[in-house]
């Protein structure tokens, strides 16, 4: 590499970036041989570009670049190991600790799952406006005033829709209800 073309210490990010494209190759080849996994290859490679943006002890000889890259991969793949090494120490503890407890049985599931899809099913049939309301106050827990802010609305009109949304849930979930027992 020519020093004209290296980034000094003072380099923009976007010379750096053009370094890290240029060297790219032998660096992918460098951590998949020492991870042969392609995603955990990419995450670790993922670091390294973030490592080059940071770049707090990137080297003041721009011939010492190649090293300081090779140290930089070596460096980040050790990590990624250690990181993987206790995330993996994290879930043996856990699965040692609640190895007693029981499972949901396959058929609670799959009824949990079903009236999952029912209530998706039933807030899909809602006006888009009302489905928004409805969202925003059961599942994000927003006031009615700040409903009424973000969307244009008067806290009475969010109050409304609100009551008409969930009166229509409920007449279509109580149909659905009895159409399983029906069957």
């Amino acid at each position: 590499m020519s020093a004209s073309s290296a980034p000094t210490r003072t380099a923009t990010d976007a010379e750096w970036a053009d370094l890290f494209r240029r060297h790219r190759s032998w660096l992918w080849t460098i951590v998949r041989s020492r991870n042969p996994d392609p995603h955990e290859a990419a995450d670790i490679l993922q670091e390294i570009a973030l490592a080059l943006v940071r770049r707090t002890d990137s080297p003041a000889a721009i011939e010492r670049i190649e090293p300081w890259l090779y140290r930089l991969v070596l460096r980040q793949v050790q990590q990624y190991r250690r990181s993987r090494g206790r995330s993996r120490r994290r879930e043996d503890r856990w699965a040692r600790e609640h190895e007693g407890e029981a499972e949901p049985a396959a058929s609670e599931w799959v009824l949990r799952e079903e009236a999952r899809a029912q209530v998706r099913g039933a807030l899909a049939e809602l006006r888009d406006g009302d489905r928004d309301i409805v969202v925003l106050k059961l599942v994000e827990r927003w006031s009615y005033d700040r409903i009424a802010s973000h969307l244009g609305l008067s806290r009475h009109a969010v109050e409304y829709r609100l009551q008409r949304a969930r009166e229509a849930l409920r007449s279509r979930l109580g149909e659905t209800s009895d159409m399983t027992r029906a069957s």
